[in-house]
């Protein structure tokens, strides 16, 4: 009953390393990832880690959305544009 979409786990991650929900991102490859995200009022980036992948994150929210094609260097511009200053 705690697995996602559910945000007690999100909600128990940001205690654990003291972080306000506004200054987490959660990044995930399933529609229960970013469901949860949202539902934990945290910003969200989908992983489309395969086709098909990039209209269903968007569907269930996703804020920003990555395939990893450019490596590590895409992720860090999407949390860049998704996180306040």
């Amino acid at each position: 009953s705690l697995m996602k979409p559910n945000p007690a786990p999100i909600h128990r991650a940001a205690l654990a390393v003291d972080a306000s929900s506004t200054r987490c991102v959660l990044v995930g490859d399933s529609t229960s990832d970013i469901e949860g995200g949202r539902a934990a009022e945290v910003r969200t980036i989908g992983f489309a880690n395969k086709p098909g992948k990039r209209t269903l994150l968007l569907r269930a929210g996703a804020d920003a959305i990555t395939d990893g094609t450019d490596g590590m260097a895409e992720l860090a511009r999407a949390l860049h544009r998704e996180l306040p200053n």
